[in-house]
């Protein structure tokens, strides 16, 4: 039978388990599940403890993600895994696992959604302009970059990849390229792509993105310094509307405490008839206190630093 491999790269544990619980029920003689957590030392669940990989490496946001990334791969390739799925500890599944197994099996390609350097529309020449860009600054910083790595084989993919066994492999027994990345930025987002480029296999992937994610409500961290999509609390009208619709196999970014639990089964196999009746209201309010909740920590949090500054001067 052949086995989808789930690859989840955590801070911590799975945000939404018992979701994931749910999808893999009855299904896991149909996929292997390999879980790589920074903070693995300090897991409670059993579920993230059971299927953590031995090995581990440390992690950084903008930085190698793909030196744990290939612990995990290199275990779905000893077990032989017909696709290899990438998602993190903030996913959660938006579709069925028989829906998802029948669309994966069905051929054995690979789904990667990158920017081809020819535009079509107008919204691709801002993603070209910014590849065009990263790969400037990285020139300008890195040395083994700068000599070593072809522009014409550079290109944005978005980091939720499905790989099938064979590009899978392509990475895993890259022990050159991969150091001539060390030290850009965000190279998560154009490593895989520029691996299948360069094997000439780029050109036969489904140019898909598997995964849905709100970059039309970005968040903002460190004064505007750091972007990131939308990070899911409580749910409103229009946030499962876009998860119903989207046509995607899975979804992030979602919190711990979020709702959507109680709206999975809807989004999974419900009727736009029975759409369910969301208390915008209530959202409002509920929202209101988690962002109280969430300024409260972060002057705490900052109180804390200064406390140490202070002890270091």
């Amino acid at each position: 039978m052949k086995k989808i491999g789930f690859c989840f790269l955590c801070v911590d544990g799975l945000n939404q388990l018992t979701i994931w619980k749910k999808f893999f029920k009855d299904n896991y003689d149909r996929c292997n599940i390999y879980i790589h957590s920074k903070n693995h030392a300090t897991l409670k669940r059993d579920f993230d403890k059971q299927y953590q990989v031995e090995e581990h490496a440390d992690t950084e946001w903008g930085g190698n993600l793909y030196n744990a990334i290939r612990i995990m791969y290199r275990k779905a390739v000893e077990n032989e895994d017909y696709k290899v799925i990438l998602v993190s500890d903030s996913h959660i599944p938006i579709t069925t696992f028989d829906n998802m197994y029948k669309l994966l099996t069905d051929d054995n390609k690979s789904l990667v959604e990158y920017q081809a350097h020819l535009p079509t529309e107008e919204r691709h020449c801002g993603t070209l302009m910014m590849q065009y860009n990263r790969f400037i600054n990285n020139f300008k910083r890195c040395k083994d970059f700068k000599y070593n790595i072809d522009i014409a084989h550079w290109f944005f993919n978005e980091m939720w990849t499905v790989l099938n066994l064979e590009d899978t492999k392509l990475i895993c027994n890259d022990d050159k390229i991969i150091n001539y990345f060390e030290g850009a930025f965000a190279w998560d987002e154009n490593y895989p792509s520029y691996i299948l480029s360069i094997n000439d296999r780029l050109k036969d992937v489904h140019k898909f993105g598997c995964t849905f994610v709100n970059w039309g409500e970005p968040e903002e961290r460190n004064g505007g310094a750091q972007r990131s999509p939308k990070y899911y609390n409580k749910i409103y009208k229009r946030d499962l509307m876009m998860l119903k619709t989207c046509r995607k196999l899975f979804a992030r970014k979602f919190h711990n405490n979020t709702d959507i639990e109680d709206y999975i089964d809807f989004i999974w196999t419900g009727e736009m008839k029975d759409f369910p009746d969301i208390d915008e209201s209530k959202v409002d309010k509920k929202v209101a206190k988690d962002n109280l909740r969430k300024k409260l920590k972060e002057k705490q949090q900052n109180r804390k630093r200064g406390k140490k500054g202070r002890k270091r001067r």
